[in-house]
């Protein structure tokens, strides 16, 4: 069996006197959140007595992959499977009731994918600029970085209403590089979201795809750099890419 590097066995070719930044995705990539936003999205379901608590939609796991896109993405498309008629002004009501239910709910279930934190605390120790770039609302997502004890390795955090366009739209990507005043080469998007990979892609952004992720799709067109089985392989990645760019730049 082919041994597998720790981190500590990885030659970093991070080096403090070069300005890098590693961009996170959230939902999917540095947590597993899926098992509280499918709570949240049961409730407003049951609330508006669209299902009740035997209905067998509860133990189906599609409803799994519609999270990760937004609590109104997931809101519509369980309608959809439940084929269920539903009104634009229910649906409004059904997606505050589930982004009410959610904030007082987030981390019952969340928590960060096993090896998530220590690859936090090793880029940082390496030097590195760290970032969230997510498409939940700010609020959320301030919220659940402190209740999982993560807030404090970022020093950028974006939501999806904290510029002016969300992902797919770069304007994260160069905010980021603004802030870090560096080349946009020179930060790596991780996520596994196509919504993430374009971000990146549009600006000349490295990209890392979390194939373990909700989202995770054929990103061929987007020149991803890596794709990655698990959280703790993306260290490894991470430094075959500055390693790459290194070359191409002596």
């Amino acid at each position: 069996m082919p041994h597998t590097q720790t981190f500590s066995e990885i030659q970093s070719p991070i080096k403090t006197h070069y300005s890098q930044a590693i961009l996170f995705d959230l939902d999917g990539t540095l947590v597993d959140s899926a098992p509280d936003l499918v709570q949240a999205g049961l409730y407003s379901l049951r609330k508006h007595n669209i299902i009740d608590k035997s209905h067998p939609i509860h133990h189906d796991n599609q409803i799994f992959s519609f999270t990760g896109a937004g609590s109104r993405f997931f809101i519509d498309k369980t309608i959809d499977m439940l084929g269920a008629n539903v009104s634009e002004e229910t649906r409004q009501q059904m997606q505050k009731d589930f982004i009410d239910y959610y904030f007082k709910h987030i981390d019952v279930y969340t928590k960060p994918y096993e090896g998530a934190t220590q690859l936090l605390e090793k880029l940082k120790k390496d030097g590195m600029g760290l970032a969230i770039c997510t498409n939940k609302t700010e609020i959320l997502t301030h919220n659940l970085l402190h209740r999982l004890h993560l807030h404090n390795y970022f020093d950028v955090i974006i939501g999806a209403d904290t510029l002016n366009k969300p992902k797919p739209a770069p304007d994260c990507v160069l905010y980021c590089g603004a802030y870090f005043d560096i080349p946009t080469q020179n930060m790596i998007m991780i996520g596994d979201s196509y919504k993430d990979m374009a971000a990146a892609h549009k600006v000349g952004a490295g990209r890392i795809a979390a194939a373990y992720g909700y989202c995770y799709d054929d990103f061929s067109q987007y020149n991803v750099y890596a794709h990655i089985e698990k959280i703790e392989d993306a260290y490894k990645a991470i430094c075959q890419y500055y390693q790459d760019l290194n070359t191409s730049n002596a």
